[in-house]
């Protein structure tokens, strides 16, 4: 259940801030694929 709670947030806060931003046309999603996975990339290395 951890982990489908986690993985929820990673998708949900950047949704989040996504929905919140004043100019949506200007967010760049590859930026931030680049940091959801940067943040899996650390979880995996602290975890292993």
């Amino acid at each position: 259940m951890l982990i489908l709670q986690s993985v929820a947030g990673l998708l949900i806060l950047p949704s989040l801030a996504w929905a919140i931003s004043e100019d949506r046309k200007k967010a760049r999603p590859r930026i931030a694929a680049v940091g959801v996975v940067s943040q899996l990339v650390v979880a995996l290395m602290l975890e292993g």
